[in-house]
C-alpha cells in the first residue's frame, strides 16, 4: 500500500488522480488500477479548442458559399442543430421533459418505423392559413355598411377661449400715412380681427379726422354700410357697439368713412369656433379621448377640428381615427380617397322588373351593377376594423356620427 502523501501540485498540467482523495489505508494497488481506468478519466483538466464557424441551417437567406459551418456527428444532427425543442417544467422551473426534433426521428426508428423520409412522417392533411383579413367583417358582415364617401363627420371643438368684447381704437402715423390700431394688441397696424356671432362688441374710438365705419365691402358707398348690427357709424370720438347676427356675412370690413385706403378685414365666425385645441398634445398617442361635447373616439370615426387648431395641418382637413385603446392615430381623408369609380348610384323603383331578389331597395349608392363580388378587407396592424383600402364602417360608428350630427342614414 502507498502510505505516503503526494506532492502538492504546482502546475495546472499535472495529472489528477482520484486515489489521492482516499485515506491512506484504501490506496491499494487494486483501487489504483480501478480508479485510473474509470473515475480518473472524468476529472482530468479539460482541453479547449477554438472553433471558428457557424451553427445552424445552410439554407438561410444570409448563407454564403464561403461561410464556414461546424460539422456535427450525423446528417440529422447537422441539418437540425437549432430546431425548436419541446420542454415541460414544473412549478419550480425544473425541467421534467425535453425532446428535440432529432429525438422524435430517433424514437420512430426505435419503434421500427421508417424514419429516412421525414416528409412521410411529418406531412399533414390540414394546415392553418391566415388570409390577413378582418375576421369581424367577414363573419359579422350584416353589422357593416358600405359608404363610398365615408361616415358623417363629427366636429370636435377644443376648450373655450376667452372672447375679447371691448376694443380701443386709435390712430398710428408713420411717414405721413395713418393706420388703425386696436387694443388689446396695440401694435399691429390695420390688423385682421376675428369676431363671433352673438357677441356684442364695444369699440371705444379716438380717431380724429378719420371716422370709423363697418361695411360688407371695402368701399365708401353707403349701400354697403352695416345697419342692424351697429349702433352708430362714422364715429371719430365715441363708442360703437357691434353685434353680429346669423345673417352677417363671413367677412366684413372696418373702413375710414373718408379714406378707402385706411381699413382692414374682420372674419366672422360662430361662437363654437372660439375654442383652442392642441391635437398632438391632447389626442395623439392617447389610449382614449372624449370630446368636450361628451363623445368618445372610436376606430373608424371621421372627425373635423374647429376653432384654433395646432398644428395647423389638422385645421383644414377631415381625419379618420385609428388605434383607440392602444395609441390614437389620425389618418387624413385624402390618404384614403378612392381614386377610381367604385360603382354607380342606382335608383331602384318599387317592385320593378328586376324584383326584390336581384337589386337593393330604393337608392343603391355605389352599386356594382355589372358584376357581383365579395370584398375582404386587409386588417390594420393594430387590429382595428377600419381599413384604408375601402370604406366599410361598423353600425356603431354610423350611429355615433348620425347622433352627433342629428342625421338619419
Amino acid at each position: 500500500m502507498a502510505q505516503d502523501e503526494n506532492a502538492i501540485p504546482t502546475s495546472g498540467d499535472s495529472k489528477r488522480r482520484t486515489v489521492d482523495l482516499l485515506p491512506r489505508y484504501f490506496r491499494t494497488t487494486a483501487n489504483k488500477k480501478f480508479l485510473s481506468s474509470t473515475l480518473d478519466q472524468l476529472i482530468q483538466p479539460g482541453s479547449i479548442e477554438k472553433v471558428d464557424g457557424f451553427i445552424g441551417r445552410r439554407d438561410a437567406k444570409a448563407f454564403k458559399a464561403s461561410d464556414n459551418y461546424v460539422d456535427d456527428i450525423s446528417p440529422d444532427r447537422q441539418n437540425y442543430q437549432l430546431e425548436p425543442v419541446s420542454v415541460i417544467k414544473d412549478q419550480l422551473g425544473n425541467v421534467e421533459y425535453l425532446r428535440n426534433y432529432t429525438d422524435f426521428i430517433n424514437q420512430i426508428g426505435n419503434f421500427n418505423g421508417v424514419n429516412d423520409n421525414h416528409g412521410r412522417n411529418t406531412k399533414q392533411e390540414f394546415y392553418s392559413w391566415d388570409p390577413h383579413i378582418d375576421w369581424d367583417k367577414f363573419t359579422n358582415f350584416r353589422e357593416y355598411y358600405w359608404l363610398p364617401n365615408g361616415p358623417e363627420t363629427v366636429t370636435v371643438p377644443g376648450e373655450d377661449k376667452e372672447i375679447t368684447s371691448t376694443y380701443t381704437v386709435r390712430l398710428q402715423e408713420a411717414l405721413g400715412d395713418y393706420s388703425y390700431v386696436f387694443t388689446p394688441d396695440g401694435k399691429t397696424a390695420n390688423p385682421v380681427l376675428k369676431l363671433y356671432r352673438g357677441v356684442t362688441y364695444r369699440f371705444e374710438i379716438d380717431t380724429p379726422g378719420l371716422p370709423l365705419t363697418f361695411r360688407t365691402a371695402r368701399t365708401l358707398e353707403d349701400e354697403f354700410l352695416l345697419k342692424e348690427e351697429v349702433s352708430l357709424q362714422a364715429v371719430e370720438q365715441g363708442v360703437i357697439e357691434l353685434t353680429l347676427g346669423a345673417e352677417t356675412p363671413d367677412q366684413i370690413f372696418y373702413v375710414a368713412d373718408n379714406n378707402i385706403n385706411l381699413g382692414g378685414l374682420i372674419k366672422v365666425a360662430n361662437q363654437n369656433e372660439a375654442t383652442f385645441i392642441d391635437v398632438e398634445a391632447e389626442i395623439l398617442g392617447k389610449k382614449f379621448y372624449t370630446s368636450r361635447d361628451g363623445w368618445s373616439f372610436t376606430n373608424g370615426l371621421k372627425v373635423r377640428f374647429e376653432g384654433e387648431v395646432i398644428p395647423s395641418i389638422y385645421a383644414d382637413r377631415e381625419w379618420y381615427v385609428e388605434g383607440v385603446g392602444n395609441s390614437i392615430k389620425l389618418m387624413s381623408e385624402l390618404d384614403v380617397e378612392v381614386s377610381f369609380p367604385v360603382g354607380i348610384d342606382l335608383e331602384v323603383p318599387f317592385d320593378g322588373d328586376e324584383g326584390f331578389d336581384r337589386l337593393p331597395f330604393s337608392t343603391a349608392t355605389g352599386y356594382p351593377k355589372d358584376k357581383d363580388y365579395i370584398t375582404i378587407n386587409r386588417a390594420s396592424s393594430d387590429g382595428n376594423f377600419w381599413s384604408r383600402y375601402n370604406r366599410w364602417f361598423h353600425r356603431d360608428v354610423i350611429e355615433l356620427a348620425s347622433s352627433v350630427n342629428n342625421t338619419i342614414l
